[in-house]
């Protein structure tokens, strides 16, 4: 009669090993994945930072500007200036004075606040975007790369009373990735 043969117990160190591959091998596309998805939200939220930034400027800008003028003929001037290209990182202006909630005098002229005059600012060294007037120096955007107002006398297919103001900002993500967004808007002026 013959014996049972014995069957030994527990794994083979040929079997742990590519037990052990395999699960670093699961591990691995786990975490390629948990990372992939890591920055891809870190981009996404850089993306949605910048885009509030840039919105926030840039309606603060056309709201302000929709309200001056290149057309009137009051002295002295409160009419919108721009520097000549390529210095046209600024923006010169005034905005309506108002009397009893009207910006129209007894003639039914508006009249201009030309004793503060506002400017909006392109500082390259700060890499900000400013509006300054008389009393206050406030910081519009941060992370500004280039700012440029634009006019008829640079961009000969405006009109007159139009203004194109084109800026960028960027910003940096968590893994030092350079990201960056731009904007422009387009604004009637007053006549």
């Amino acid at each position: 009669m013959m014996t049972p043969r014995r069957v030994p117990g527990g794994f083979t160190l040929l079997e742990m090993m590519v037990a052990v591959a395999i699960t670093m091998l699961i591990l691995g596309m786990i975490y390629g994945m948990y990372a992939a998805s890591q920055e891809s939200w870190n981009i996404k939220s850089t993306q949605a930072d910048l885009q509030a930034r840039g919105r926030r400027a840039s309606a603060h800008m056309v709201r302000e500007l929709r309200q001056t003028t290149r057309t009137s003929t009051q002295t002295p001037s409160p009419n919108l200036v721009i520097p000549a290209a390529p210095n046209n990182t600024q923006v010169t202006f005034y905005l309506p004075k108002y009397f009893n909630s009207s910006i129209t005098n007894a003639t039914g002229a508006v009249q201009w606040e030309t004793s503060n005059p506002i400017q909006y600012l392109y500082v390259p060294a700060e890499s900000v975007l400013r509006r300054m007037d008389n009393s206050t120096n406030e910081t519009l955007a941060i992370g500004v790369s280039d700012a440029r107002f634009v006019d008829q006398s640079i961009d000969p297919t405006l009109y007159g009373n139009e203004l194109k103001i084109t800026f960028a900002l960027q910003a940096m993500t968590k893994r030092q990735r350079l990201m960056s967004m731009n904007f422009t808007s387009m604004v009637k002026l007053r006549n």
